[in-house]
């Protein structure tokens, strides 16, 4: 499979303008894995107690995205933009567990959403900029749960589900030709995140 990228672009001039995006990008193991693990790409996998004879598996992870953005121009030198992208990945990638290196790949099987609009004033001295920024990740397999093998490590815990959110304020203003003042005001971010141990427990909810 090749990488694809497709995009969609419309505007009128001085009044408004919006785009769409959209990419596919594969991303293969550069070697082939025997294995008799089973269960590969899955939260629950099958490993042997003892050698066997396995089978060739291609390894890999595809990366779907989706794209959207508008900028629209207001009236009192005032343009508003506002951008979304939503991400998702799916597939298996090497993996192992304990000191004897067992091979247990992880599955993959991601959500990411990036989102955030900006408001911006022009005017001849002064010139504001404020807005959000925001980011959500989903991962709908909380723990990689294997049986046999000769390890007795599982559930292993998988990247946990997580936000964070931002806003800001920035502007600057010319006093005359050769004087100007910059300031910029980044609000903390607020960040929460559903940890591993909790998800695994069963106690764990998504808010």
């Amino acid at each position: 499979m090749q990488n694809r990228d497709v995009r969609f672009e419309h505007d009128k001039q001085g009044h408004w303008s919006y785009f769409v995006d959209f990419s596919q990008t594969p991303r293969y193991e550069p070697f082939t894995v025997v294995t008799a693990v089973t269960g590969i790409g899955s939260a629950h996998l099958n490993v042997p107690k003892s050698p066997a004879t396995g089978d060739p598996v291609q390894l890999k992870t595809e990366r779907q995205a989706i794209s959207f953005g508008m900028n629209r121009v207001l009236p009192g030198n005032f343009d508003l933009q506002f951008h979304f992208r939503n991400e998702e990945k799916d597939g298996a990638r090497i993996f192992g567990r304990g000191s004897r290196f067992e091979f247990t790949p992880e599955p993959i099987n991601y959500s990411t959403r990036q989102f955030g609009s900006t408001l911006n004033y022009n005017g001849k001295q002064l010139q504001l900029s404020g807005g959000y920024y925001g980011t959500l990740f989903f991962n709908r397999n909380i723990a990689l749960y294997t049986s046999g093998g000769t390890n007795t490590f599982s559930p292993i815990a998988l990247p946990p589900d997580n936000q964070s959110h931002q806003a800001f304020l920035s502007g600057g203003y010319s006093f005359n030709p050769a004087t100007r003042g910059t300031f910029k005001r980044l609000i903390p971010a607020q960040r929460r995140q559903i940890t591993s141990s909790n998800a695994i427990s069963g106690s764990w909810r998504r808010e």
